[in-house]
C-alpha cells in the first residue's frame, strides 16, 4: 500500500513506523531525513532517537520529491537486512565456529589416543627406582631392594 493511501490522522512515532508507512527500511528513511530533508520532528527534551512524523507531511514531501525520482532511488539502496537474512548470517557464523571446534576436538582426541597408546606400551613390571646415597651422593638409579 502506498504512503498516499493511508489515513492522514495518525502520528507516526518511531523510525520503524515511518519506514513501514513509506514501505522502506529504517536506515533508508533515516538517510532520507539527513540527506533529502524528509520531514520528521523531534520533541523538545526527548531522547535523540525519538522522532515523530505526520503522514500528510510525508505525503507532501513524497509528491515534491517524486518530481526528482533519481533522488529517492539513489538513496534507497542500503536497507538493513531483514530478519531472515540476519538469521542466515548468524547460522553461517555458528556453522563455521562449530566446524572449527570439531576440528580442534578431533585433534585433541587424536593426541589423547596417541598418549594412551604410549602409556599402555610402558611395561608395568619394571623395578621401581629409588634415591639412595652412594658414597655420600644421591644415586637416583639404584633399585629398591638391590
Amino acid at each position: 500500500m502506498s504512503a498516499l493511501a493511508h489515513g492522514a490522522n495518525r502520528v507516526l512515532s518511531s523510525w520503524k513506523e515511518i519506514a513501514s508507512y513509506l514501505g522502506k527500511g529504517v536506515r533508508t528513511v533515516q538517510r532520507w531525513e539527513h540527506q533529502l530533508a524528509m520531514p520528521v520532528h523531534r520533541p523538545a527534551g526527548a531522547d535523540k532517537g525519538v522522532v515523530l512524523a505526520y503522514p500528510e507531511e510525508l505525503d507532501a514531501w513524497i509528491r515534491k520529491t517524486a518530481a526528482q525520482p533519481h533522488l529517492l532511488q539513489a538513496h534507497a539502496g542500503d536497507d538493513a537486512p531483514d530478519a531472515a537474512s540476519e538469521a542466515q548470517q548468524l547460522r553461517e557464523r555458528c556453522e563455521a565456529l562449530c566446524a572449527a571446534h570439531r576440528k580442534a576436538v578431533a585433534a585433541l582426541m587424536s593426541n589423547l589416543k596417541n598418549t594412551m597408546q604410549y602409556v599402555s606400551a610402558v611395561p608395568t613390571d619394571l623395578p621401581r627406582a629409588t634415591a639412595t646415597p652412594l658414597n655420600g651422593k644421591l644415586n637416583p638409579i639404584s633399585q629398591a631392594g638391590a
